[in-house]
């Protein structure tokens, strides 16, 4: 919707209408529907029907190299089950199934991620009840090409991210932990799950509200952002990373966002560039941004918004 104008959306002959549209609309995290179709006025846009009666609670999805999209989310909001399902564009069931049933589901939204691998399929880690993290690989097909494999000598258990380079290196971070008590650890994974390497991005000094959020450009650097409100330890701002492919070296850091600092994001441009956004204590989005290198950047505060409005997910082009 843009200003002055009214967009409705059908779904399942429900209409859903927004009018005179002057700031961001906060979405519900729940939707439970059946039916036919799911149109913009005349266009059929998709359809996805896990069941009449599924609820899908804190979805992380990613697009697969064939177009299609997996998502991952769990259908009670405290429920120790997550589940998987991948859907072509137009929104036609390919696969379903289930992930694990040993999901901590005290952490919520925040307890697994899934990252697409470029040579096809994705990965999906997740905390346990047992205090571990577990890693699970699919092909594009959601067939199990790896199964579980938990990520032992693993610093921290909460919160786990993950991004792949081009040649499907995977990375993972995790901290925070029940009230952001753990400093954030970044680890390289061997296909098997178990670490080559791990390092504690600002010395162990930032300690993450929820993910840690990472990525990798072309050149194999690993870039991404701390948030640290301060509720528990460390500071109050954001900080910004950058490694080299085999996290051997930091190759700049900078704290930015100050006061606490919330709602990371990270992502890296077309061009190669790294850019991270944390939202800063007055609610407005702080944008970093540094080279195809990782040797020099800026930042750049966005406030549009009344203060405390703010959230941002950043979209690579």
């Amino acid at each position: 919707p843009v200003n002055g104008t009214t967009t409705t959306v059908t779904i399942a002959n429900s209409s859903i209408a927004k009018s005179s549209v002057t700031a961001p609309q906060l979405i519900p995290s729940t939707v439970t529907y059946s039916g036919s179709s799911t149109t913009l006025g005349t266009n059929v846009l998709a359809q996805t029907v896990v069941s009449a009666t599924t609820s899908f609670y804190f979805p992380e999805i990613a697009v697969l190299t064939n177009g299609n999209i997996v998502s991952v989310f769990s259908s009670l909001a405290t429920s120790t089950t997550l589940l998987y399902q991948i859907t072509t564009p137009a929104g036609v069931a390919v696969a379903n199934g289930t992930v694990a049933s040993n999901l901590r589901a005290s952490s919520y939204a925040t307890a697994y991620h899934v990252c697409a691998l470029n040579a096809g399929g994705f990965i999906i880690a997740f905390e346990t009840t047992s205090n571990t993290i577990n890693t699970v690989f699919y092909t594009a097909a959601g067939v199990v090409s790896r199964g579980l494999a938990g990520v032992g000598g693993l610093s921290y258990t909460y919160h786990p991210y993950l991004a792949v380079s081009s040649t499907d290196q995977v990375y993972i971070t995790a901290g925070g932990g029940s009230g952001g008590g753990q400093p954030a650890t970044l680890a390289s994974l061997a296909p098997a799950g178990s670490i080559i390497t791990q390092v504690n991005p600002g010395g162990g000094s930032y300690y993450p509200v929820g993910k840690t959020p990472i990525a990798v450009n072309s050149n194999g650097l690993v870039g991404g952002v701390i948030s640290d409100n301060g509720s528990t330890t460390g500071s109050t701002q954001a900080y910004a990373f950058i490694y080299n492919s085999t996290l051997a070296t930091q190759l700049t850091n900078s704290t930015f966002s100050g006061g606490n600092a919330q709602v990371p994001s990270a992502a890296v441009t077309t061009s190669n560039y790294f850019v991270f956004c944390s939202i800063d204590g007055s609610g407005y989005p702080i944008f970093k941004w540094y080279d195809p290198a990782g040797s020099w950047g800026n930042a750049y505060t966005l406030s549009p918004y009344t203060a405390g409005n703010s959230a941002v997910k950043l979209i690579p082009y």
